[in-house]
């Protein structure tokens, strides 16, 4: 009878130091975690070099070691060194651009921990070198809200449009081109067009609620207007010179035009030279803007003598008058 208790006693015994053995290695174990298990790249030209770096973490309590990566297209590096808890590092993953279209890689890790296979999903479409153009949209907005009438330009080309009164435009763009956004009183932005939208967000310099003459685009909630005159005010010749001089004072020199539907990149090259800014005029008071761009004439001739004069647009108001006298 003791002898069966004894025996008892010790498969007891055996029982729980395998449990507590078996509890003490599933605890201590290394565990790798992925920010993210999938991967969507920018587009890219065909024959570009393509390298991605994933980063993980080993989230476990023992070190980890990456056994193997396995694809069947893309060239894998993975560390060589163990990575301790809490530590970081990043697989590589270089994938051949040779064939134009669309592509799904899938990426098998296997490492030392318990879940020891990890799936990574990388997708990626190579163009052709001779991108085609896409309709790129968006809207453009500074701190206080929308922004009607800038100008979108693909630098480089003649190709501009505006934005309209909800500050929207569209405007065809391949994606390896880039955008310029320009307005009066605001830093131009430049973004690739490696997007189907995009939002850009004007930053800095003097606001057109600072200009002094007539406002230009219509009223906004979201939007303060730019100074407004009487009509009284724009039959008065000596308000032009005034409203010149104030405009001045905070240096900004406006050229009003008869036609600001598009901007070229030369007119983009004048405005930023000469430090001028092109507006549109209303035709109802035509005598007010010539007299308005004379002051502006005057001024270009005395900074720069008449080196302005084959440069500027040819449809400002008031231009061929001024270049006979």
């Amino acid at each position: 009878m003791m002898k069966i208790n004894l025996n008892r006693s010790l498969i007891f015994s055996w029982t729980i130091v395998f449990t507590l053995l078996t509890n003490f290695i599933s605890f201590a174990q290394p565990k790798i975690k992925f920010d993210l298990l999938e991967y969507t790249m920018n587009p890219v030209k065909r024959g570009e070099k393509v390298e991605l770096k994933i980063p993980f973490k080993n989230i476990g309590n023992e070190p980890l070691f990456i056994e193997a990566l396995k694809a069947s297209v893309p060239t894998l590096i993975k560390p060589q060194n163990l990575i301790y808890p809490n530590e970081t590092d990043s697989i590589t993953v270089k994938i051949p651009t040779h064939f134009i279209g669309k592509s799904t890689h899938n990426i098998i890790v296997e490492t030392n921990s318990i879940d020891s296979i990890t799936i990574l999903k990388v997708n990626l479409e190579v163009i052709d070198n001779l991108s085609k153009e896409r309709l790129v949209s968006g809207i453009v907005k500074d701190s206080i809200g929308i922004i009607p009438g800038v100008n979108v330009l693909i630098e480089g080309t003649n190709k501009s449009v505006q934005t309209d009164f909800d500050g929207k435009y569209s405007i065809k763009a391949t994606p390896d081109e880039f955008i310029i956004f320009s307005f009066t009183g605001f830093k131009d932005t430049r973004v690739k067009a490696n997007e189907l939208e995009i939002n850009v967000i004007l930053k800095g310099g003097i606001q057109l609620k600072e200009v002094n003459g007539p406002a230009y685009f219509p009223q906004s909630k979201s939007r303060p207007q730019t100074t407004t005159i009487s009509v009284k005010e724009l039959t008065t010749s000596s308000n032009p010179k005034q409203h010149f001089k104030s405009n001045a004072k905070k240096n900004v020199f406006i050229v009003y035009v008869s036609n600001l539907s598009s901007l070229t990149q030369t007119d983009f090259e004048f405005q930023k030279n000469y430090n001028i800014t092109y507006l549109p005029y209303n035709t109802a008071y035509s005598n007010y803007f010539k007299k308005y761009n004379l002051f502006t004439f005057k001024s270009l001739n005395k900074k720069y003598k008449t080196i302005w004069q084959s440069e500027i647009r040819k449809d400002a108001i008031g231009l061929d008058n001024f270049i006979k006298k």
